[in-house]
């Protein structure tokens, strides 16, 4: 599955501590709210 998320929300949610660890919050710890949108990609697990 892949998603597309404004750069804008995802620094809000990054403020509100509302993301796990990972690569998804790194990437929002550097980000300004002007910035293009991000792609994510999903893998499910087995």
């Amino acid at each position: 599955m892949v998603t597309r998320l404004n750069a804008s929300r995802l620094v809000e949610i990054y403020k509100k501590d509302q993301l796990k660890e990972g690569k998804l919050k790194e990437i929002a710890a550097s980000l300004d709210e002007d910035d293009n949108p991000v792609i994510m990609l999903v893998k499910q697990k087995k």
